[in-house]
């Protein structure tokens, strides 16, 4: 089955996700499950085999990701419990990329599946990890675009007897992390994708993917947030000393700390930041992030006055807001929670769905409303009892 690689025109797919080792940098935390072969094991042989299903010219390419991996690797991508060859190549006179899956057939090797046309610098990932918690491993492939665009990544997965697109999403560094509570939560595991914004900071979205009923996408792993983000608090801290002046950095350890649960740590670097008074971070983003910490300490009643003041500045703005109304609407609501007054969350949380709608695609309105949804439906379970 032959495809054309799908990130490299959907890069910053998932861009707006929010969010801001010590990392440094961010790297693969896990290997995940995967049958490298060595250099004595990838005999001539089989370097043979795999050069006849090459496009004419065509050369093998070893991924810079996971660390050690060759061009030609054992998966198994079927689970079948029998491995089949996954070669990376570099094609053409562009020097186009490519992958290709081969299986073993009772001795006779065939092409499963490949997909061509990639257009990146070079292959900066190829893995197999159980995105999808089946137990079997789907396929990881990312594509370097260039320092400033950064990867991007494409996922397929085992379906029907074929391999097919899963999804595509853009990072310029990723970890893997293993489930957490996989009895509970299953055995998929989680993205940390690591987007570059400026200097050294980045926006961070810890994510896994679910499906429910007919519908499936990425949802934040939030199960994983008090473990990761005291790595990415780490990173932070040192950045912080490397600039103390610059108030991104301030912002993106607060949020570190927010979801690692730092307790009045957060506050003080919040007060900091702001203190700055400098134009970037906007003087609503830390204000929502001082409204996430207070609901997170317990300080309802705090929280609902200032995020109620950053829902009016926002609705004035004439700035693409929405995905920020979205946050503001929804810890206002966990604000109301906290407050015991079901009806006026329930409100704030039914406007922070509204304010997904203007949101560009299905996935992203799927992926930003999931713990709206969630909120909604504890609320209607408490109100039944």
């Amino acid at each position: 089955m032959k495809g054309k690689a799908l990130a490299v025109g959907a890069l910053l797919v998932g861009s707006f996700l929010s969010g801001c080792g010590v990392l440094t940098p961010p790297s693969l935390m896990i290997m995940p499950p995967q049958l490298p072969l060595s250099d004595s094991q990838v005999d001539e042989s089989l370097q043979a085999t795999v050069q006849k299903f090459l496009p004419p010219g065509a050369s093998l390419e070893e991924p810079k990701n996971p660390p050690g991996a060759k061009a030609i690797q054992q998966v198994d991508i079927d689970g079948d419990g029998n491995a089949e060859v996954l070669a990376t190549y570099r094609a053409g006179q562009k020097g186009e990329l490519g992958a290709l899956l081969l299986k073993n057939n009772q001795n006779h090797w065939e092409k499963l599946w490949q997909t061509e046309g990639a257009s990146g610098l070079a292959i900066d990932m190829a893995t197999v990890a159980d995105i999808d918690g089946d137990g079997r491993g789907e396929l990881l492939l990312g594509w370097l675009i260039g320092a400033s665009a950064g990867n991007g990544l494409d996922i397929f997965t085992w379906r029907d007897h074929h391999v097919e697109p899963l999804a595509t999403l853009g990072y310029h560094k990723l970890d893997i992390l293993p489930a957490a509570h996989p009895e509970v939560d299953g055995k998929a595991v989680a993205l940390a994708l690591w987007r570059k914004d400026t200097g050294k900071a980045y926006k961070i979205d810890l994510v896994r993917w679910t499906a429910t009923g007919k519908t499936a996408g990425w949802v934040h792993a939030e199960e994983q947030y008090p473990d990761y983000y005291k790595k990415v608090v780490d990173y932070y801290q040192e950045r912080v000393k490397e600039m103390p002046g610059a108030a991104f950095y301030k912002y993106y350890l607060a949020d570190g700390q927010v979801k690692s649960k730092a307790g009045e740590e957060t506050l003080a670097t919040i007060a900091a930041g702001e203190e700055l008074k400098l134009g970037y971070p906007e003087a609503y983003a830390w204000q929502l992030l001082k409204g996430e910490a207070l609901n997170q300490l317990g300080r309802y009643a705090e929280a609902q006055s200032l995020l109620q003041k950053t829902i009016e500045q926002l609705e004035l703005s004439s700035a693409q807001v929405q995905a920020d109304l979205h946050e503001a609407y929804y810890e206002l609501g966990k604000s109301y929670e906290g407050l015991r007054q079901a009806a006026q969350a329930k409100g704030a949380y039914e406007k922070s769905l509204a304010a997904t709608k203007g949101l560009d695609t299905e996935t992203q309105e799927r992926f930003i409303s999931y713990p709206v949804q969630q909120a909604l439906e504890t609320l209607k379970k408490t109100a039944e009892q």
